[in-house]
């Protein structure tokens, strides 16, 4: 699909697939951000609600434990209830006929009730028939003996508390019809000041309503949320009373040790999701939970998700119209080179485009290629006038051979001139004129064989100048004798001998000659006996070499060679033209005497 669309089309589609995958990313990103932020929020919400419910309640119950532990310490009250129990009327309610006791003891619950935050009412009694209230009238004997006899043991206080807190219930001390409902607090009433036993028990009872105003003020600033408080220890609901079924109280019953590891959970009650927090009160056994619709909690969140949404819709629209305009923007240029290239030639600066495609880099490409196709035809051109060029230099090179050779082959001729007439004058006349022959033929090229057949001809020739005074010795030559060369590339090696190397030495003289080859090059060794290189002509020798080397690297192909008229730079001059870098050509002096030459190259060249 993308390689319909233009270049433009391509860079807006890539781009814009980048914004929309950085921006969805982003948006994941947000929206995970901003949901666990709010639940934390709501849940953290939930705790402190329920929290303050717990502090509330506990301080009720505080409260009324204040009273009941103070009516426990109360001197007045041990000694009054100690003289009762002594008492020897056990018939009728002590108090119902020993009014003065009876005030004794309301006036010290009225004193301890007053300072405390008050509370609706304070029993004391004991079985069978001894009870005393701090504001309820007497109630007849028979009421009261009925009511303590048929007294739950559970209710009046558990071994192993100091006090007990009872759920709600209808108030027995109201009357048979009474139906006011309170919830109570009862402890035993020991004779700390006496014989240390349990002589009574103390009920201290609240309102119902009480209990209900903590919950209903802060109801109704949150209509959705419930509040629960259940008895653990009697599995019964404290609030609301007797208005959530029993089945779910239980049911909330039995998920409350779940929530003493985790103090907020998400649970479903009748495929109901609802966000459960528990707190349990330290002065009782009861616990407070808040219970949630969890569409309370995620409601907002999806609120902020859809805002963040449309926000992103239209920050993604106006996105992709400044990413449009920007690559269309970016892309003019282009299009702009594209047409300016379209009439470019060698000549007039002008290339027919036949090539139909809508990307306009690749049509820049093809420019360019055809451009580089033009420019490479016109150095083909050039690369081939350079080669006529070095051709032409191999042969004026060729032509400066030093002509010593042919003054000294007269030389030779004239001394046997001088002898008697010997057939010898003939043969040496025969070794010339091959020796010509081979120099004056057409072509730059010949072989390692017919170089080293001219050689010692021209050898052979020598020594009739010589005689003895001159050996040599060529090694076999039969593997290299195919291998093509420069024409005339040794004889001027050879001539140096001659001309400089026995110079300055005494006979007899000797020069050896060496062809092998290795891997793909071919060497040619040349020794002699002479008196060696001066370090000044091996100092010359190797400027000379860089001299030819930088104008033959650099392409200098105006510059003039000069090789100083020596005929080993005339050697390597050819020699370098032909195999560059990869060019033979080294000088020394021999430790045993006289100069060792070694030159070579790749058996198979490259011919211009």
């Amino acid at each position: 699909m993308l390689k319909k669309l233009h270049f433009q089309g391509r860079l807006f589609f890539i781009i814009a697939m980048l914004f929309l995958f950085s921006i969805f990313m982003i948006f994941v990103g947000v929206s995970i951000y901003i949901y666990q932020n709010m639940m934390a929020n709501s849940k953290a919400l939930a705790i402190e609600t329920t929290e303050a419910y717990t502090t509330k309640v506990e301080q009720l119950i505080k409260d009324m434990n204040v009273i009941s532990t103070q009516i426990v310490g109360n001197a007045t009250i041990q000694s009054v209830f100690m003289e009762a129990i002594a008492s020897t009327d056990k018939k009728f309610n002590y108090f119902s006929r020993h009014l003065e006791e009876r005030r004794k003891v309301q006036v010290e619950c009225c004193s301890i009730n007053i300072a405390q935050n008050g509370v609706s009412r304070i029993n004391i009694y004991r079985k069978p028939n001894m009870f005393i209230s701090y504001n309820v009238d007497i109630l007849n004997n028979d009421y009261i003996y009925e009511t303590l006899n048929t007294q739950n043991e559970e209710e009046i206080v558990k071994t192993n508390a100091y006090y007990n807190v009872l759920p709600p219930h209808l108030d027995k001390w109201s009357g048979a019809n009474t139906s006011k409902l309170v919830f109570s607090l009862v402890r035993p009433l020991t004779a700390t000041y006496y014989t240390k036993e349990n002589i009574a028990t103390i009920e201290v009872s609240n309102d119902y309503n009480k209990l209900e105003k903590i919950f209903e003020e802060s109801n109704e600033n949150n209509k959705e949320m419930q509040v629960l408080i259940i008895d653990e220890d009697y599995q019964t609901l404290v609030y609301p009373y007797n208005e959530v079924e029993q089945l779910k109280v239980k049911y909330y019953a039995q998920i409350m040790e779940d929530l003493d590891e985790e103090p907020i959970k998400l649970i479903g009650y009748e495929g109901k999701k609802e966000v459960i927090c528990r707190r349990k009160l330290q002065s009782c056994n009861w616990s407070i939970l808040t219970i949630q619709p969890y569409k309370i909690y995620v409601e907002p969140v999806r609120n902020m998700i859809t805002l963040i949404t449309l926000l992103g819709i239209v920050f993604t629209i106006i996105g992709i119209l400044a990413i449009f305009i920007t690559t269309r923007k970016l892309t003019l240029p282009i299009r702009d080179l594209r047409e300016a290239l379209s009439g470019i030639t060698i000549e007039n600066i002008q290339l027919e485009d036949n090539t139909y495609t809508n990307n306009e880099i690749e049509l820049l490409k093809n420019r360019f290629e055809d451009v580089l196709e033009a420019l490479q035809a016109s150095a083909n051109s050039l690369a081939l006038a350079h080669s006529a060029e070095y051709r032409a230099k191999l042969s004026a090179l060729q032509a400066q051979i030093n002509p010593h050779f042919l003054y000294n082959s007269l030389m030779a001729i004239s001394a046997a001139g001088q002898e008697a007439n010997s057939d010898k004058v003939q043969s040496m006349c025969s070794q010339l004129s091959d020796l010509f022959r081979y120099a004056s033929s057409d072509g730059a090229e010949s072989t390692i064989g017919a170089e080293m057949i001219t050689i010692k001809n021209y050898l052979d020739f020598m020594k009739w100048r010589y005689l003895e005074e001159l050996q040599y010795h060529m090694e076999d030559y039969e593997v290299v004798s195919d291998v093509v060369i420069p024409k005339l590339i040794l004889q001027p090696l050879i001539e140096n001998c001659f001309t400089h190397a026995f110079y300055t030495v005494r006979p007899p003289f000797f020069i050896s000659i060496q062809c092998y080859r290795e891997e793909s090059t071919w060497y040619i060794i040349i020794k002699d006996n002479g008196g060696g290189f001066k370090l000044s002509a091996l100092e010359e020798i190797r400027i000379v070499k860089e001299n030819i080397d930088a104008v033959l690297t650099n392409n200098q192909y105006g510059v003039k060679l000069e090789t100083k008229d020596k005929a080993l730079m005339n050697v390597y001059a050819r020699l370098k033209m032909i195999y560059k870098e990869r060019t033979i050509f080294e000088i020394q002096n021999s430790t045993e005497g006289g100069a060792i030459i070694k030159i070579g190259g790749l058996c198979e060249y490259e011919k211009s």
